[in-house]
């Protein structure tokens, strides 16, 4: 499953590289005087960039954040106007089909909330969603550093691979912050409930 999720980012990776390719060598090289050689260069650093830029914040992210974050922190907060815009995105049709970096980075997915009465599971879930959030925001942000490559041609040689890192980064933010808010409503009745059973506990 994991795989098939996995594959339309690689494909995406493929045609945002194919494009920067095909338009430094066929614009690049005729138009601004620019060998083939220098064009595949530029193409390549740009590529190492993006992927660094990724990889990076996906190991740090961890080190960046506390260890045990708070979900409820006013930073993290999602609010309404925005849950209406990832539906009126169709977030509900695609979020399921985004590859789940949480169980290849650290073991953990949404299928371990087999319980929805354990809030220890659904805290770390909500703790999950904000460390992809941030991972996801830094990796997005600083993928336009390849721009800098070659500002005057940033066009032929990264921006294409910028706009897929973008593509890739802010799909896994929406579905955090779609997620977060049902999951604190989830997390708040369990606490209601178990207070008001601790209550009646003393009552008898």
């Amino acid at each position: 499953m994991i795989k098939n999720k996995n594959m339309c980012f690689k494909i995406l990776t493929v045609v945002a590289v194919l494009i920067s390719c095909l338009l430094a060598v066929f614009v690049g090289v005729p138009y601004f005087n620019i060998t083939e050689g220098y064009a595949m260069q530029k193409v390549l650093i740009s590529l190492i960039v993006v992927i660094g830029v990724n990889v990076l914040f996906a190991s740090l992210t961890r080190l960046l954040l506390p260890k045990n974050v708070n979900p409820y922190a006013k930073i993290f907060k999602v609010h309404k106007w925005e849950t209406k815009l990832y539906l009126f995105l169709g977030v509900r049709k695609w979020k399921d089909k985004i590859p789940e970096l949480g169980k290849l980075l650290v073991g953990f997915d949404k299928s371990k909330i087999a319980n929805t009465h354990d809030n220890d599971l659904i805290m770390k879930f909500m703790q999950e969603t904000i460390y992809a959030e941030v991972m996801h925001s830094l990796s997005a942000i600083f993928s336009i550093t390849a721009l800098f490559t070659d500002i005057k041609l940033c066009f032929l040689f990264s921006l294409p691979m910028v706009i897929a890192s973008l593509i890739i980064n802010v799909m896994p933010i929406i579905i955090q912050r779609y997620n977060r808010p049902k999951l604190m409503l989830l997390y708040d009745r369990n606490k209601r409930i178990e207070e008001k059973r601790k209550e009646e506990s003393v009552k008898s």
